[in-house]
């Protein structure tokens, strides 16, 4: 390899060969491009550093060599989001590297803030990094102090169980806060922390975030028209849609979805004592009707107990296995709902996996707080 400017070539994203190495934990490459003279403080677009990089990715040694050569990087700060490599470490969870930043004496600052005032001890609360709050409390964290809105850690970990859903609504309302605040919050660190990658990988998020909230002012304004139009064909003396129904079944049922189904989906939501006795009903009919023969026209009906009538039955009968898959594994038929949206779109097991992984109901991304089996 050469020396030179060579080494400290960017490509598009502003990203230098050292945070590639960084990135990808070599240490051989590392110390070969600081040898040949590359600018350990190079910083991309978004101000990251190849020991932001380090840090993020959880390679210690590399981040060890990267110190070495400029001891400065420990307090570096992206440009957007303010983030130190130790906010990084701590975003990440990885308690190795955080280690290596802390025992930089020199430029060591445990309680540096970001642009939005959050310390690393911040970020290791929220997403559940216990060994690494630890690390932080043990080299002069400070829990005490708050962010621009006045959040301490503390609060910072509340808002965090929330988003797994591990937090009570009383534990919420003693701190003042709400579910609202922590998705809200989870946000703005999802942006925050990938404005140190790319600031048009933050720009597209933004715009995504815009794009959402323009479609669903557009679906509010179909439904405020489609409801007007119902009351004015009631007054007519026509029938008009269900008030009961939400208008989604009908004006969006999705591709290869029965209208039918999801409205007797959407009634089980609305109603489900009413929907799971009307269940029971029919299926006592079913089990006490045709199964032992009835009168029809004052004769007795033949039994169901030929081949041929059990074949002509089966080709009538729907198959609903193949026809409606489960959105996430794409396998089991669909036969859960996702409330409080009111989705149909999974079967039962992964209805459990969702809510307790807090993915969101995979049709509209809300949260998902249970799931309601559907029988069709």
């Amino acid at each position: 390899m050469g020396a030179g400017g060579l080494v400290d070539v960017r490509d598009a994203g502003g990203w230098a060969a050292l945070h590639y190495a960084g990135m990808g934990g070599s240490v051989l490459v590392a110390r070969e491009l600081l040898k040949c003279g590359a600018f350990p403080l190079a910083t991309n677009r978004a101000g990251t550093t190849a020991a932001h990089c380090a840090a993020g990715f959880g390679h210690a040694e590399v981040l060890r060599v990267l110190l070495e050569a400029a001891p400065g990087l420990a307090a570096a700060a992206s440009a957007e989001a303010g983030y130190t490599p130790l906010h990084w470490a701590c975003y990440a969870g990885h308690r190795d590297t955080a280690a290596v930043l802390l025992g930089v004496s020199e430029d060591k600052d445990v309680n540096a803030t970001s642009a939005s005032g959050r310390t690393p001890l911040h970020l290791a609360s929220f997403f559940g990094h216990a060994e690494v709050a630890v690390l932080l409390c043990n080299n002069g964290a400070d829990p005490g102090v708050g962010d621009a809105a006045g959040r301490t850690s503390s609060e910072y970990a509340l808002l965090g169980l929330e988003t797994k859903g591990l937090a009570s609504r009383g534990q919420l309302a003693a701190a003042g806060l709400s579910p609202a605040d922590a998705e809200e919050l989870g946000r703005e660190l999802y942006v925050e922390c990938s404005a140190l990658l790319d600031p048009l990988l933050t720009q597209q998020i933004r715009s995504v975030e815009a794009a959402e909230a323009q479609h669903q002012q557009m679906l509010q304004q179909q439904q405020q028209q489609q409801q007007q139009q119902g009351r004015t064909e009631r007054g007519r003396g026509r029938a008009g849609p269900d008030p009961s129904i939400p208008l989604h079944t009908v004006a969006h049922p999705g591709p290869g979805v029965d209208p039918a189904t999801l409205r007797r989906a959407d009634a089980a939501v609305l109603n489900p004592a009413a929907f799971r006795a009307s269940a029971e009903s029919a299926c006592a009919r079913d089990a006490g009707g045709p199964a032992s023969g009835s009168a029809v026209g004052g004769r007795d009906a033949p039994a169901r107990g030929s081949e041929d009538a059990d074949a002509g039955e089966s080709e009538e009968e729907p198959d609903y296995e193949g026809k409606f898959p489960c959105s996430v594994c794409l396998g089991a038929p669909k036969e859960a709902a996702t409330m409080p949206c009111g989705h149909l779109c999974v079967c039962v097991q992964c209805g459990k996996r969702v809510v307790a992984e807090n993915c969101g109901c995979p049709i509209c991304r809300r949260a998902v707080s249970a799931v309601l089996r559907i029988y069709v």
